[in-house]
């Protein structure tokens, strides 16, 4: 989709998602609201001389609501980012009944 207001992302188990971009106004109050630092190890982004991460909490890209959202700081995030992947790679191909039992 070219020239579209939607990027992709991958969502838990690795399939891509559209999500809307955050807006400009919820942004501001999410800095406003963290006084500048990070929702996760609650260094100031100023000082840390980076771009806050908008990170959804319920790990949906779709969900906007503000109560949804934090900002994080690049470290964090790919700290999160490689977590994720790793219990990610944990889950098997297929989840049946079998698979659900086994992971007990």
């Amino acid at each position: 989709m070219a020239g579209s207001i939607f990027s992709s992302t991958l969502d838990l188990f690795g399939k891509t998602q559209k999500r809307k971009p955050v807006r400009i106004s919820d942004r501001k109050f999410l800095l406003e609201h963290q006084k500048g630092k990070c929702w996760k190890c609650k260094k100031s982004f100023k000082r840390m001389g980076v771009r806050p991460i908008v990170h959804h909490k319920n790990l949906n890209p779709k969900d906007n609501r503000i109560s949804n959202l934090v900002l994080i700081c690049p470290n964090c995030h790919d700290k999160y980012t490689k977590e994720r992947r790793r219990f990610v790679k944990k889950l098997p191909d297929r989840l049946d009944f079998q698979n659900i039992v086994s992971l007990k």
